[in-house]
């Protein structure tokens, strides 16, 4: 049996788990056993690694009061073990720190993972806290703004660390706990007293010989995300060192590793919670309601005259004023999840308050980032309609299980490079740019869109096809129906919309824009595909003709691609195509390519709200997704 133990601790210490990804200022820490340093082989040595009896007021487990699989091992001085049990030793220091390194939501002192691993972290291991960015006390400000902790709920967001008590602590032992000097800007530390949370200094907590003996609670929350991969800059990591002395001469070291959860963007596979709205055509609504119920999904229409918007402005571009996401940590109860609202950039686009003046509350945070001072050539691309995410796939052998995000930007016209900064800066994630330079609007959602399939990918990508558009209407010219109607009924700004397919095809310049874009978006094609390692098949072509304006490229017909996705049912602007045979031969192309990947398809008005003035449905809207549990985001190894 001491062999075997003996064995199995040979082999943990040589484990080496993947390789996490390594940041500037990060250390990387070996795999052994914790040992005490800076003492002698001595009996004292011995004595110093002893545990006492576990402290419930630490979060210590005692002997009628232990969670299930928690068990008291054997202290390498063969002193309060089990002597015969299967169980790998565990080996503990004075000063002993403990978090949740294997991620069960549970601090278990008397855990080998938790004890051997405590300073790693990669996919398999490594305690997490949380941007304690929401509001649980109801005071319209984030926590992560102020010094204390708000009541029961907000101390359910900090993460916990403990020190362990310990039998035979010298008179004279005093010990120091610090954060390391990146992360410590980054984070508070409080002091847990019953039901008291005192601020500590992290940067130098002192730890008296009565905490050594009797376990002392911490708990630890991050101040933001982390903003920058730039070097020196914050990586999301925070190390925490416990040095404890007798005033002449270390007696023990313990250091942990933790990282603050990052934000996740949402993805348009995950369920549908709810999707919202802004209150400014009641027929768009009504519609949307139709589908929406059909799905027996809710709808939230915001009203933008509510008291706490300052200077507010006709608005109607819901997806462009936040992008959803969230972070989580691993809790007892499985995972405990904050939702995060990601307001736009854009400082003067009012509306986009909504995040802080509805949203903001108990598990659901709102943050806003952006360049100091905020640089107004970036507004458009920083609409949150240019801001969209993959959902989860394999590429070149590469997997990325959350995704990937994706946004318009380049050199010469990109979005705000702080805000751009910070979607990198969450690292797992990995940022995909595109050209949208030549888009009058510019955004990543005029072109592309994603959907579920019954597929080994479990998805398909919606991409805008001009000229599948041309051929269409080529088709019903030689068909003899170029006398038949497209956009009956409706209105520019100056004056009827109604043409006739032989107009659209007689319009040189508009021929030629169609001609020039489908060139552009050619190439875009190829990079995604070589980028997510996309086959044809894995593309549904979306038909629309486009126009050109002095600022570039706007939908002519209603951009079919812009559309919303919710549980297999999407929303799509009525395209009000050419009528032949009382069918809209557009709509019916569009019923037979998305039904065929088992997808729902509801059509709706948007031109006079939405349309004429360059946007569609998906500018229109904007969800709350469900987060799922399996698959978390620390899985991904980065």
């Amino acid at each position: 049996m001491v062999l075997e133990r003996l064995t199995m601790l040979r082999v943990l210490s040589m484990f080496e788990p993947k390789s996490p990804l390594r940041f500037h200022g990060s250390i990387a820490l070996g795999l052994g056993l914790i040992l005490a340093q800076g003492c002698s082989s001595s009996e004292e040595t011995m004595d110093l690694m002893k545990p006492s009896a576990p402290v419930s007021d630490a979060g210590g487990h005692d002997a009628e009061d232990k969670d299930e699989g928690t068990q008291d091992v054997q202290g390498i001085d063969g002193q309060d073990g089990q002597g015969d049990s299967d169980e790998p030793v565990t080996r503990r220091v004075l000063g002993d720190l403990v978090v949740d390194a294997n991620r069960n939501g549970v601090i278990e002192p008397d855990s080998f993972e938790e004890q051997t691993f405590e300073d790693q972290w990669n996919e398999s291991i490594g305690a997490i806290l949380l941007a304690n960015v929401d509001d649980d006390d109801g005071d319209g400000v984030g926590d992560h703004l102020d010094e204390v902790v708000n009541g029961p709920e907000d101390a359910k967001d900090l993460a916990r660390i403990h020190v362990v008590g310990f039998e035979d602590v010298p008179a004279n032992a005093q010990g120091i706990i610090s954060v390391d000097p990146e992360a410590a800007p980054w984070v508070r530390l409080f002091r847990v007293q019953a039901d008291e949370f005192v601020l500590e200094d992290p940067t130098h907590v002192v730890v008296t010989a009565d905490d050594l003996a009797h376990g002392v609670e911490f708990a630890i929350e991050a101040k933001f995300f982390p903003t920058s991969t730039a070097a020196g800059a914050w990586s999301g990591f925070v190390d925490i060192e416990h040095i404890v002395t007798n005033g002449h001469e270390e007696l023990s070291r313990d250091q942990v590793r933790m990282r603050v959860a990052p934000l996740v963007f949402m993805h348009n596979l995950m369920k549908t919670e709810k999707i919202w709205v802004g209150g400014f055509d009641g027929e768009f609504i009504k519609g949307l309601k139709a589908a929406a119920t059909a799905a027996a999904v809710a709808v939230d229409v915001l009203n933008y005259d509510a008291p706490g918007y300052a200077n507010h402005d006709f608005d109607q571009w819901t997806q462009d004023h936040f992008e959803m996401g969230y972070a989580s940590m691993p809790s007892k109860e499985g995972m405990h999840t904050m939702l995060v609202a990601f307001r736009t950039p854009r400082v003067k686009r009012t509306s986009a308050d909504v995040v802080f003046v509805e949203f903001l509350g108990k598990d659901f945070g709102a943050i806003h980032v952006h360049d100091q001072p905020y640089d107004q050539a970036t507004r458009s691309l920083d609409s949150t309609g240019n801001w969209d995410t993959v959902p989860p796939h394999r590429a070149h052998g590469v997997s990325y299980p959350q995704g990937r995000f994706i946004l318009g930007s380049t050199a010469e016209r990109h979005p705000d490079p702080v805000a751009e900064e910070f979607v990198q800066a969450q690292r797992v994630q990995p940022l995909i740019r595109v050209d949208t330079s030549w888009l009058a609007v510019g955004h990543v959602d005029e072109i592309l869109s994603f959907v579920p399939a019954n597929s080994e990918r479990g998805w398909r990508m919606l991409f805008a096809r001009p000229k599948m558009a041309v051929d269409m209407l080529m088709s019903l010219q030689k068909a003899g129906h170029g006398s038949a109607k497209m956009h009956e009924g409706k209105w520019w700004w100056g004056g009827p919309a109604s043409r006739t397919v032989d107009q659209v095809l007689g319009n040189a310049n508009l021929m030629a824009t169609n001609q020039e874009d489908q060139a552009i978006l050619d190439g875009i094609l190829l990079q995604l595909k070589d980028e997510l390692d996309l086959q044809d098949d894995e593309i549904i072509d979306m038909p629309f003709l486009e126009q050109s304006i002095p600022e570039g490229s706007v939908a002519y017909q209603p951009g079919t691609v812009n559309l919303l996705h919710f549980d297999g049912h999407v929303l799509i602007a009525d395209p009000f195509g050419p009528n032949v045979g009382g069918v809209d031969v557009f709509k019916q192309d569009l019923d037979t390519r998305l039904s065929a990947t088992g997808l729902v398809t509801h059509y709706v008005d948007d031109w006079n709200t939405y349309h004429r003035n360059n946007g569609e449905v998906h500018c229109a809207t904007n969800v709350l997704r469900v987060v799922p549990h399996q698959h978390p985001w620390w899985e991904s190894g980065r």
